[in-house]
C-alpha cells in the first residue's frame, strides 16, 4: 500500500522515453513495459512501480522517492495507444 494514488493502469503498456536506471533495472529508450503493480517501501520512502518488459518478459521496477513528484513519470513513460481497449 502507498500514500501515492496510481497514474499508471495495471496491465498496460506504455512506451519508455528515454533510458534511465533505477535501484538496479535498465529502462532503455523506445521499449515496451507493461505495468503490473504498485508497492511501497516505508524503509526507502519509496514507491515502488512494478513492470514487465514485453520484449524479454523480464520484471523491471522503478522506485520514485517521496520527494519526488510523481509527474515526473510522464518524463520517463508514455502510455501505448494499443492497449487492448484501455
Amino acid at each position: 500500500m502507498t500514500w501515492r494514488e496510481c497514474s499508471f493502469v495495471v496491465d498496460t503498456k506504455y512506451k519508455v522515453l528515454k533510458s534511465f536506471e533505477s535501484v538496479g533495472y535498465s529502462f532503455e529508450a523506445d521499449e515496451v513495459v507493461s505495468f503490473k503493480k504498485q508497492d511501497y517501501s516505508r524503509y526507502d520512502c519509496a514507491t515502488v512501480y512494478g513492470f514487465r518488459c514485453e520484449r524479454t518478459g523480464e520484471r523491471m521496477q522503478w522506485w520514485l522517492p517521496d520527494d519526488q513528484p510523481l509527474g515526473s513519470a510522464w518524463n520517463l513513460f508514455e502510455r501505448t495507444i494499443a492497449n487492448n481497449g484501455k
